[in-house]
């Protein structure tokens, strides 16, 4: 077999280190691209390695564990999240947008949410909560202020991108209309409210409702920073 069909294994020293960069970037940018396609749970190190025509242990050398290359690879996801500046929109405008950015990159990255939950301390969580933070902060919240309405943010964010963790059709309906209005006609007795209100609503989308809860939570922090305490 010719030297260059075989697959490479560990790479040997190189004075400038510029082969072994360059393969670790490789490794976390093919990570990236099945985390994409499939999600977090798809990815295998062996797959990783078929397509970058290396043996397992090059990427071993690189990095320590599966899970040590799913906390780089979830950094640089979250790392390349744009925020607004400070000089360039409200610090509700940065926190909205921020937010919802963080939502849809969960959404395109299925398991991304589950594997920030499960790693509290890993690099891509706390990037996470230092640029929430930084945005509160910078609207002039206090010590005080900013653990609640931090809290507010992260207890309704966490479970509702977990829910939503899979890929949706961007205007997929939250209930099949059908389906709900035969429920709620079938049982009015047990199922009053569902039928005056849900019923006909057919425009509420996960995408949706999480942007609207989000702006009344918003207005809510809001209210806290004009007259903390009340």
């Amino acid at each position: 077999m010719h030297i260059d069909d075989k697959k490479r294994a560990a790479p040997a020293a190189i004075d400038d280190g510029s082969y072994d960069g360059l393969l670790a970037e490789r490794i976390v940018e093919t990570t990236r691209e099945i985390a994409f396609e499939g999600g977090f749970n798809a990815v295998s190190m062996r797959q990783i390695a078929g397509r970058l025509n290396v043996t397992a242990t090059a990427i071993y050398y690189h990095f320590k564990s599966k899970a040590d290359l799913l906390d780089r690879v979830a950094e640089d996801i979250v790392r390349n999240i744009a925020v607004p500046r400070a000089d360039q929109a409200s610090w509700q405008s940065r926190l909205r947008e921020f937010v919802l950015s963080m939502r849809q990159t969960m959404a395109d990255y299925p398991g991304l949410n589950r594997h920030m939950v499960n790693n509290r301390n890993s690099g891509a969580a706390l990037r996470w909560i230092e640029t929430m933070l930084d945005i509160l902060a910078q609207a002039g919240f206090t010590t005080e202020t900013i653990r609640p309405a931090f809290a507010m943010l992260v207890f309704f964010i966490d479970p509702m991108t977990l829910v939503d963790d899979k890929r949706h059709v961007e205007d997929e309906a939250i209930h099949d209309a059908g389906s709900l209005s035969s429920r709620a006609e079938a049982d009015p007795g047990n199922l009053p409210n569902v039928a005056r209100f849900m019923i006909g609503d057919v425009t509420r989308t996960y995408k949706s409702d999480f942007a609207l809860a989000l702006d009344r939570i918003i207005v809510t922090i809001e209210r806290e920073l004009d007259q903390p305490g009340s």
